[in-house]
């Protein structure tokens, strides 16, 4: 529970709490990320908040508060997309309209008459390198200074972050470097918020954009998210077989009955809701995008026509809702329903509050445009055959635009998922809940990192949440010994050993099982390399393997007998950073640290070669240690 602290009086925050009705929990939660932000040790706040659940309105109320305590100017990075950039555009002109805040886009081309440094202003601008050094370049006189950037783990993390690991010379991709140009001007508080944090929280050393602290945000007691979604899933979620590129009429069919009858039920029951919503979200493609809305036009078309034998020929006599209900009723929601596509230039000069009044039932068909931020009013159902092949668990969670202050009917909510689309949810789930676990109050990034996984972990997207789940409760050490393999090998064999393949799609990995007395007795007769500042000596490795609780130690060779892995690595700003042993990630290959999991203690072998150290490969003996807190 967020501590309750005293209410301040008479300035904008209370007149807009006042207005709007916002209760206390609401309000300590916005003093204290005010008061965190302004720690002088706290230039970057991350603040993470489910997907849905009040974020914005989160950082409204924080504008607000800082424009109390001083503060002239916010900057507010309204995400990548113009719709986007809009749909912030207007929530703020809308809430703010009885306020005495002057609402500017940076797009407007009248911005420097209208921005007056008397004021209190703020810039609404896209988050695209263009329009930020065209701000810059308008040399306004800002005076103190937040920056809010929504949705702050796209675009404005450094994509050259796994690049620059083996180079010596460091590059920033073109949104991260006119963020920093702009920083470094105007030398504001920055305020990063998100869903999905894991890109903040492990890119370490390698991003100027890492938090000084971070915050997670509760959700309120109506909030619909993960821990709703998975506590019944057999009754939200149906699992479907559908290729996007080769729709199933008989799929859509399932989904376009259930939401009709639940549009019917809630429509019945519940006189106050003004839009009742379907999503069908198969493709980031355009072309398979516009299929799925002919093909739903035509069903909706079937039913508006031939209501009687559509209902025969799908069998929807099957379902008690059908077999009970006049088919008129169906049809009459049929014909009120709008289905509009969300693509390319198919939505252009939509006016969406004259959309969502003089529409209560619609669906929308769509991809990329429908993610992020964007709120779809009164959805109840998502069908949602698209994936991420490579388990980007983090983008797949920011398309749930199913979650928000649907607690209360949630009764009337179906997800009609995959198999993998819904693996990378359930994963996310356990991933969202440790976060939220540590982070109800301010803390130290550095801290929180350090629990949250220790190894140096490349920030690239396809990587870091796919392994999350098996690295939690998990650190990991390196030993280095300028050793070969066929030597380590004899090695394990002069103590006697039991081996076994393990295979994973096209790769295997030998596991050797060892005493691991013996282990340790022929590790003491080796040299290993020590490195100053960061890297582990013979001392420590054999102390961890002492107080291993397993007499028989499970060693993995990444690779076989004849081929290793050889990862590479460099020496930057005294640390050495090596490729983390559980990133190796493809199609069909789930990373290194999945293998014997569950073992206290787990030994891995590679091959390395430090750059601009030695010219020598190396063995690395790299131990997954479990946590015992």
């Amino acid at each position: 529970m967020i501590e309750l602290l005293p209410i301040y009086q008479n300035g904008l925050f209370d007149d807009y709490c006042l207005m709007n009705g916002k209760d206390q929990d609401y309000k300590s939660a916005v003093y204290l990320t005010t008061e965190t932000v302004q720690q002088e040790d706290c230039n970057q706040l991350l603040i993470i908040g489910k997907v849905q659940s009040g974020k914005t309105s989160h950082f409204l109320g924080v504008t607000l508060k800082l424009f109390d305590e001083s503060y002239s100017t916010t900057l507010i990075f309204s995400g990548t997309k113009i719709n986007l950039h809009n749909q912030t555009l207007e929530r703020f002109q809308k809430e703010f309209q009885n306020l005495n805040v002057h609402i500017i886009s940076d797009n407007d081309p009248e911005i420097s008459q209208k921005f007056k440094p008397e004021n209190k202003n703020i810039i609404i601008c896209l988050k695209h390198p263009s329009r930020i050094n065209k701000l810059v370049s308008l040399n306004l006189d800002l005076g103190k200074v937040i920056v809010v950037d929504d949705e702050s783990d796209q675009a404005s993390l450094n994509n050259l972050n796994k690049e620059n690991l083996t180079k010596q010379t460091v590059k920033f991709s073109e949104t991260h470097n006119s963020i920093q140009i702009l920083i470094k001007l105007f030398k504001p508080k920055y305020i990063q918020i998100t869903a999905t944090p894991a890109g903040h929280l492990l890119t370490g050393m390698l991003d100027y954009f890492k938090p000084n602290y971070l915050l997670a945000l509760k959700a309120h007691s109506n909030y619909f998210g993960n821990n709703e979604l998975f506590n019944n899933p057999n009754k939200i979620i149906k699992w479907i077989d559908e290729n996007p590129r080769s729709p199933s009429k008989y799929n859509l069919v399932s989904f376009l009955a259930t939401y009709l009858e639940n549009s019917f039920r809630l429509a019945r029951t519940r006189e106050d809701i003004t839009n009742i919503s379907a999503f069908i979200h198969p493709h980031s493609s355009i072309s398979i995008n516009l299929n799925y809305y002919k093909i739903t036009k035509d069903i909706i078309s079937e039913i508006v026509n031939k209501s009687e034998a559509f209902i025969q020929k799908y069998d929807l006599y099957l379902s008690d809702f059908f077999k009970d209900n006049c088919t008129e009723i169906i049809r009459q929601i049929a014909l009120k329903l709008q289905i509009t596509l969300i693509a390319g230039s198919y939505d252009k000069g939509i006016n969406w509050d004259a959309y969502f009044k003089q529409n209560k039932f619609f669906i929308f068909v769509g991809g990329n445009k429908l993610e992020r931020g964007t709120k779809i009013e009164g959805l109840i159902s998502t069908f949602m055959p698209r994936s991420q092949k490579t388990g980007n668990a983090d983008t797949i969670e920011q398309r749930a635009r199913f979650f928000g202050s649907k607690r209360d009917i949630i009764e009337y909510i179906n997800i009609h998922f995959n198999e993998k689309t819904y693996e990378d949810f359930r994963e996310y789930h356990t991933n969202e809940e440790y976060i939220f676990n540590l982070t109800s109050r301010p803390i130290k990034s550095e801290n929180f990192t350090n629990r949250f996984i220790t190894d140096y972990t490349n920030p690239c997207r396809e990587n870091i949440l796919y392994n999350l789940r098996r690295t939690i409760g998990f650190n990991w050490k390196h030993f280095f010994c300028p050793l070969t393999s066929s030597s380590f090998i004899n090695i394990l064999e002069t103590i006697g050993i039991k081996k076994s393949w393990n295979y994973i799609a096209a790769f295997k990995s030998l596991i050797y099982t060892v005493n691991r007395r013996d282990f340790i007795s022929q590790i003491n007769k080796l040299d290993f390399l020590t490195f100053p500042n960061q890297l582990e000596n013979k001392l420590g490795l054999v102390s961890l393997l002492e107080n291993s609780i397993e007499e028989d130690l499970q060693i993995i060779i990444l690779g076989n007998e004849i081929k290793y892995r050889i990862r590479t690595a460099i020496v930057r700003h005294n640390h050495y950073i090596p490729e983390s042993v559980h990133q190796s990630y493809n199609d069909h290959y789930p990373g290194d640290g999945n293998l014997v999991l569950n073992n206290p203690i787990t030994l891995q072998l590679s091959f390395i070669e430090l750059r601009d150290i030695l010219s020598q490969p190396l063995v690395t003996f790299s131990l997954k240690i479990k946590n015992e807190d």
